[in-house]
């Protein structure tokens, strides 16, 4: 289990996907409001071989959206917030395999694994302008993902 950067995951050549993207910490820090130019150019890329949906369980009113506006990507359709499994019967059923691409171990790599997805984790788009528990959060995933890879090699 690695945390992987974008230039990684692009010389990869993810082709062939339906790809869950999150959005706080993984497109843009989340206290900032613009994805950089940077990111956007990583996004078009795999949008040319890919089918990419935003999924996100921001509560930030129009933050998805004006994200999904920026990137041209819509949002999952879906009632479910992550790592609710229910998500998988509101992807295409398009025989395509599944990939999620976020920052958390905890939410998107359940998600990854109850929705049998493949899981990128992503280096952390961070911001001095992260809230407090964002950062706190952050400070507690972080404790948890390099505990378990004492047992996980790989």
């Amino acid at each position: 289990m690695k945390i992987q950067h974008w230039e990684e995951i692009l010389k990869r050549g993810v082709s062939g996907y339906v790809i869950l993207l999150d959005v706080n910490g993984t497109l843009l820090p989340d206290g900032e409001r613009e994805v950089s130019e940077k990111i956007k150019g990583y996004i078009e890329t795999l949008k040319k071989d890919n089918e990419i949906y935003l999924l996100s369980n921001s509560r930030v009113k129009g933050r998805v959206a004006s994200v999904g506006a920026a990137l041209g990507i819509e949002p999952l359709k879906t009632r479910y917030r992550k790592p609710n499994p229910g998500i998988r019967k509101d992807l295409p059923q398009n025989g395509k395999p599944v990939m999620v691409v976020g920052d958390k171990l905890i939410i998107d790599g359940v998600l990854s694994l109850l929705i049998k997805a493949e899981l990128i984790l992503i280096k952390r788009e961070r911001s001095v302008k992260d809230r407090w528990f964002v950062k706190f959060g952050y400070f507690c995933e972080d404790l948890l993902f390099n505990f378990v890879k004492l047992f996980i090699r790989g």
